[in-house]
């Protein structure tokens, strides 16, 4: 169990079509991971579920999109002490 939450650099990155993206929780929390364009338009929702502590990994396909910049947001929010709130942005580049 992670000693605190975590977001990392999705990997590989630049990817084409398939790329990871890891997160660890350090409690059980409300979580969110969502995939944007460079709009802000919500391109895929990965995540939207309680989750417990502990490392997650997801395979994200990005087939149907066109190549360019994204970003993916991790949102926690922890259901033990509801002020322990994480939220952290990251980007990735899709390569057709």
């Amino acid at each position: 169990i992670p000693y605190d939450f975590v977001l990392d650099q999705n990997f590989p990155n630049p990817f084409n079509p398939v790329t990871n993206i890891r997160f660890g929780l350090s409690e059980q929390s409300m979580t969110t991971l969502v995939i944007y364009n460079i709009l802000g338009k919500n391109v895929r929702t990965i995540v939207n579920e309680s989750l417990n502590a502990g490392f997650y990994n997801y395979k994200i396909s990005m087939d149907g999109l066109p190549s360019g910049m994204y970003f993916y947001k991790l949102t926690a929010t922890g259901e033990v002490n509801s002020r322990d709130k994480f939220d952290e942005v990251k980007k990735m580049i899709l390569i057709r």
